[in-house]
Formats: structure tokens, sequence, C-alpha cells
């Protein structure tokens, strides 16, 4: 990937290049000039389960994938599984099956030759201007060497331990440790199974089809043997899964589980939060996907249509999102606990 140069000065400055950055990225590209950052090496290889959610389906339409982007099968129902209570059922849901690797790619590939991109660069601090002057000075770090750039926008897309988000809140978000294995497709699974055991974890568990493999997967609080839980995990689903002896991979990295909307921030002046950095991910399901694109859209559009008040129209613009947010918080705390489950997924099963 050519890598443009850093300059001084831009009007965006955006940390972060997964989905969320590189979706404001595209929808600010032609109007600012803009620089994205990413601590890591591209092409990078982020764990996760890679399914776009219902909520996906109109924000994604505003863009064109390739159809490499998506595995198979490309769309997928959810078979959940009880063990707690006995119950298994399918629901129609239609999530939308991607490789999340080359989605991720594909997200950047939208404005990498429009903006000047810089991976393995970190983002030490910002500091408000110069009297009589707007936004922000910024220090990175790339290879070593420290550099300052100015910015009027500063947009926090970096994750779950967004350093952007220490800056303007010291509200805490509960982090679980996702963990994941790849293996190699012995069973014909066609469903994303959305798995309960209150033995194994006290969010849920999965595993999901990806062409001729498989991931199965499950997130834990930290210190709670982990790796003992996750063998169990195995154990409980081999009727699903089979025998474990066509290992790929394991993957893990740190998910966020909103507890209530207090947690989300948005951002304060012309610093702005999308994603997971501001909270906005599902606690009943994981999914950051469909979150991170519509809060990176609704950023974008903020910043160009709103030049007077662009932190007010971000907000007025996510707060479909933020309530959403909460209709899942209320259905997270049904899901852990196997009564109420119970109920739900009976009801469900009646739809």
């Amino acid at each position: 990937m050519n890598e443009s140069s850093v300059s001084s000065g831009y009007d965006v400055v955006i940390v972060g290049a997964g989905p969320a950055g590189c979706f404001a990225a595209n929808f600010l590209k032609n109007d600012f000039n803009v620089l994205m950052i990413d601590r890591a090496a591209f092409p990078r290889s982020k764990p996760c389960g890679g399914l776009l959610t219902e909520e996906s389906k109109n924000i994604i339409k505003k863009i064109k994938l390739p159809d490499a982007v998506f595995s198979t099968p490309e769309y997928l129902d959810i078979q959940y599984t009880d063990l707690d209570n006995g119950i298994d059922i399918r629901q129609k849901k239609n999530y939308r099956n991607v490789d999340r690797n080359s989605f991720d790619s594909e997200l950047l590939n939208l404005s990498k030759n429009e903006i000047a991109f810089s991976s393995n660069t970190k983002f030490l601090d910002a500091k408000e201007a110069n009297e009589g002057s707007e936004g922000y000075k910024l220090t990175l770090e790339k290879n070593g060497k420290k550099m300052s750039v100015g910015s009027r926008f500063l947009i926090g897309a970096d994750g779950a331990l967004s350093d952007v988000r220490k800056m303007v809140t010291n509200a805490k978000m509960n982090q679980l440790i996702a963990i994941q294995e790849w293996f190699l497709c012995s069973r014909d699974i066609d469903a994303f199974h959305f798995i309960f055991s209150k033995e194994v974890t006290g969010y849920y568990s999965w595993v999901i089809p990806k062409g001729d493999s498989f991931v199965c997967g499950a997130a834990f609080p930290p210190g709670t043997g982990v790796p003992q839980k996750f063998q169990l995990l195995k154990q409980k689903i081999k009727h699903l899964i089979g025998e474990s002896n066509n290992f790929c991979k394991k993957e893990a990295c740190l998910l966020t589980k909103i507890n209530s909307k207090d947690e989300i921030c948005l951002g304060k002046n012309n610093i702005f939060l999308v994603g997971e950095a501001a909270g906005l991910i599902s606690p009943s399901t994981g999914d950051g996907i469909s979150f991170a694109l519509r809060s990176g859209f609704n950023c974008a559009q903020a910043i160009k249509d709103a030049s007077d008040m662009p932190f007010e129209k971000y907000n007025e613009l996510c707060f479909p999102l933020i309530s959403e947010i909460g209709q899942k918080i209320k259905k997270a705390e049904i899901l852990s606990d196997p009564v109420l489950r119970a109920g739900f997924l009976v009801g469900q099963q009646k739809k």
C-alpha cells in the first residue's frame, strides 16, 4: 500500500482505520483534507465473527462491495442453542457473512487514494490550538519519531481502548475477552449458532461457517479461567463442531459490553467518537460493525452539513443509535438470565 506522507495541517484527523474510521473518511474525502492513522501495520488481521446484521443493510447500500468480501453461505439464519434450558430453535435473519479482513481492506480502498493515510502511527495526545485558532494540535509517533499536526476536527475511531476517548470522558466501559478458533469444516454448518451456557459464560458463544472453515468463539470476563471455560464450551458443543483435530488458528481481542447508556460518549466540541470508541456496540450480540458504519457516516454528515454546530448535529443523528443500544441492554439482561431467556426464546419460536 502506498501511504501518503504526513503534512502539518488537516481539516480532519481520524484515529483508527477500522470500519468506523474508513466510513467517515469515505464521506469526508471530497470536501476536506483528511489524515487517517492507525497504530497497526496493514494489511491487518482483525479477530471478528464477521457478520453484517439487519441494521447494516441500508447503510451498506451507500457503497459497493466486491463479491470477494463475502463468505459462504452469504446469508445466515440464527440457530439459538440454549444448553441451560434444552432449547434449540432457528430464526430467519439473513445476516450477511463477510470475510472481515477483506471487508476492512475494501473499506480502506474506498478512500485511501484521496486522503493521507499512515499506518504504524500512534496517537499520543491533542491540545487545543492557540487562542484565536480553531481545532487541535496533535502529537503522533511513527517508527519512534514524534511529529505534530494540526487539525480542526479529531475523530476517535480507535476501538475498545480508545486513546481519543480518554481525552473527553472518564466513563469506563466493561471489557470482555473474546476468543475464537478456526477449524476446517467437517460438519454441515449453515447458520449462525448463538449458544448459551451459564457454566461457560454469562455472555454467549458462537459458531459461524466461513467457506470451507468455521469459527467457534466465546467472550468471558477477565480472570475467570478463560482457557478452561473455552475447552468446556468445545466439549459441550462437540455434537455441532465435531472433533477439534482440524484446528487452523486461534484469535483473541477485547470486546466492549455496555451495561448502561451512561457509558456511551460521542465526544465533545470538535472531538468526535465513533463506533466502539464511543461505546456504540450491541451488548446483546457484540455487533460492532453496523454501529461503526452508521456512526462513521453520521459523523461525516454532521461535519459536512453543520459547519457551525457539528457536534450538536452528530448527537442528533446518533440519537436513534443510542436508543437502539438501550433496547439491546434490556435484551442482554434477559439473555443472561436462564429463566428469562427461556421465555424469550419460546416467544421467538412462535413468531
